[in-house]
């Protein structure tokens, strides 16, 4: 097994600054991998939340607006999180504020 720590300790300081980073391999080179050991090297410093893009449709992503609301579903449904959320948003009753998605 390879010592993700360097690695870790890398994207951690892109997280710290704000930056955005790809992780991006063809098969079996340990994205997954690299992914859950980072959730686990952030999970003291970070809420993190771990979505799976793929289960949402097509329509999902046609605006923001239909993205906002698939990307709040798949929230409501992360136990983990719940913690953090109104209880309008855990059941899904928010209002969009004037003039936003």
């Amino acid at each position: 097994m390879v010592d993700l720590h360097t690695r870790l300790s890398d994207i951690k300081g892109m997280i710290d600054d704000g930056q955005y980073f790809v992780i991006n391999r063809a098969r079996q080179y340990g994205k997954t991998t690299t992914l859950n050991a980072l959730a686990r090297f952030l999970s003291s410093d970070y809420i993190v939340v771990y979505l799976d893009f793929q289960f949402l449709s097509h329509e999902d992503f046609q605006d923001a607006s239909s993205f906002v609301a698939a990307f709040a579903r798949e929230l409501r449904q992360l136990r983990s999180c719940r913690s953090y959320m109104s209880s309008e948003i855990q059941i899904g009753v928010m209002r969009p504020k004037e003039g936003s998605y």
